[in-house]
């Protein structure tokens, strides 16, 4: 009897949580207070915008087409990137005074900025050109003080998506491999002692630490969809946090680690999502 009861009220256990956000929204960003940043679309209209704590939205003015949005550590400055003319560059905002910073702006596309734990410095992607009029994506990492430098990491090998890890010492990024395929690695600033997380035929990306820096959450193509799955940093296999149809990307965590925000884009709409991370998924690291 007691074995029937217990097989009763499992099966009535919900399903982990899976929730709507924001309708129309993509490319989120966490606070460490739990706030969310993400940039909103409506017809022709695109804007960055954030959600605070009581679930209040602010609405950010920006030039060109906001785009992948980062907070900075002490959650007083957001960096994104926006689209003027043919062209993407980088912009850091200080919310309070609402000046603008322009970063690192050359003649390529920058993109994908990610604060380092510090706050002094800002990685991100460059869409690099060659002299035969080819181009890379390739990382580099822009000093925010006062003459700080810009400087390319990996020693200049194409590498996208990267971000430094919660102490400072390892760079997360997804690199090309065969071909059009790309896993997920991480190593030191230079390239040395790198190690792939991910070994899958299929295209694997926008990676994201978790708060501990303990695993990481990234993005799996299948098709035309696409899988959010995470990985422990020290290695092990992989766990699916959000499957099913749709075209699932850019994960990044909650502030407290026991949550994804990502993108699902269905029927020419992109929404976005929170699923709760699975206890059998952040059990696995060795």
């Amino acid at each position: 009897m007691r074995a029937w009861l217990l097989l009763s009220l499992l099966a009535v256990v919900p399903a982990r949580a899976v929730e709507l956000v924001r309708a129309n929204a993509s490319e989120s960003a966490v606070r460490a207070d739990g706030a969310v940043a993400f940039v909103e679309r409506y017809g022709d209209v695109v804007r960055l915008a954030w959600r605070d704590t009581r679930g209040a939205v602010h609405a950010i003015d920006t030039s060109g087409t906001p785009d992948t949005p980062a907070w900075s550590p002490s959650g007083e400055s957001i960096a994104y990137a926006t689209m003027e003319g043919e062209n993407s560059n980088l912009v850091v905002l200080e919310l309070a005074s609402g000046r603008t910073r322009y970063v690192a702006p050359t003649s390529d596309s920058e993109m994908h900025p990610f604060f380092a734990p510090g706050g002094e410095k800002l990685v991100y992607t460059r869409y690099v050109s060659g002299t035969a009029g080819d181009a890379e994506l390739r990382l580099f990492e822009f000093d925010l003080r006062p003459g700080g430098a810009d400087v390319p990491l990996l020693r200049g090998a194409p590498a996208s998506y990267g971000s430094w890890s919660p102490d400072g010492r390892w760079l997360l990024y997804w690199r090309f491999v065969d071909g059009e395929n790309a896993e997920i690695a991480v190593s030191r600033g230079d390239g040395s002692e790198q190690r792939a997380l991910t070994h899958d035929p299929a295209f694997d990306g926008w990676p994201s630490w978790s708060p501990d820096g303990r695993f990481i959450a990234f993005a799996r193509e299948r098709g035309d969809d696409a899988d959010i799955l995470v990985v422990p940093f020290a290695g092990g296999d992989a766990c699916v946090v959000a499957g099913g149809a749709g075209r699932k990307t850019s994960p990044k965590w909650s502030s407290d680690g026991r949550a994804l925000y990502f993108d699902r884009s269905s029927g020419g709409r992109t929404d976005l999502l929170r699923a709760d991370v699975p206890a059998a998924c952040v059990s696995r690291a060795r």
